[in-house]
């Protein structure tokens, strides 16, 4: 599936205004996508080449700079903290009635973390309006990191009643909306400056990934499921993390513009 969808997205991203060959797109439509981007000041990629040891040495600096430092701890200690919402079909299954007997069938297990992650496609929505209609990326990011500390907090403290761990799962699948405010924060912040806005994104995906496929042998072990014994506190641990990266990110920002 990897393959197939990177072959059809060749096809049909249009790439950059400037550089744009999409066979769909009208000359007058190319047109008013640059005039869009130009009337918010925003530049874009060129196919003109340039040298590639100082392209090298400038993403290099890029990777190691005080912004991305702050936009990572912005960014992967939530992604981190989304492991959370990973296992709630393992909750779902070790469910049980007072007879002893299985809460839920296994069709159950499998149908109602659909029905959550429809909740995720109905909170971006709501979230993703919000944030364009009122221009607010931070601070709608810490509100999401908030419900994300209070649902990955009680799964921590594993209350007994599973009436109340089943809601912080649910409630969990409203925070995967804060990976697209926090990238359009970025791109507001480096939206004059697309080399930097491509060399942050594509180093950030790298290092998340290498967390994603370290930490959950250690902090989510399948013999421990569904009740973790580090996984959930260290979630919480990663939402104050991101919270911290989105304070200091925004006061380095806030700096730069005085």
């Amino acid at each position: 599936m990897t393959v197939i969808s990177a072959c059809v997205s060749y096809y049909t991203i249009p790439d950059y205004p400037n550089t744009t060959r999409a066979h769909y797109l009208r000359p007058d439509e190319r047109k008013v996508a640059k005039t869009r981007l130009q009337s918010i000041g925003k530049r874009t990629q060129s196919l003109i080449p340039q040298p590639v040891i100082p392209l090298l040495l400038h993403a290099g600096k890029i990777m190691f700079s005080l912004d991305f430092a702050l936009l990572f701890l912005a960014y992967a200690p939530w992604a981190w903290a989304q492991w959370a919402n990973f296992y709630f079909n393992l909750f779902l299954d070790s469910l049980t009635n007072a007879n002893g007997t299985k809460r839920f069938s296994v069709s159950q297990v499998t149908s109602i973390p659909i029905g959550a992650y429809g909740i995720s496609i109905a909170s971006a929505i709501l979230f993703a309006s919000l944030s364009d209609r009122l221009q607010m990326r931070w601070q709608l990011a810490m509100i999401i990191n908030a419900v994300q500390f209070i649902c990955t907090s009680i799964l921590a403290a594993w209350p007994a009643s599973d009436d109340l761990k089943m809601a912080a799962f649910l409630i969990t699948f409203t925070t995967v909306i804060n990976e697209t405010l926090i990238m359009s924060w970025m791109g507001d912040t480096f939206r004059k400056f697309p080399t930097e806005r491509a060399v942050i994104v594509a180093w950030t995906v790298s290092l998340l990934s290498v967390g994603n496929a370290s930490m959950p042998l250690v902090l989510w072990p399948a013999r421990e499921a569904p009740n973790y014994k580090y996984g959930y506190k260290v979630a919480v641990g990663f939402c104050v993390a991101s919270c911290m990266g989105i304070l200091l990110y925004r006061g380095l920002v806030a700096k730069k513009q005085q």
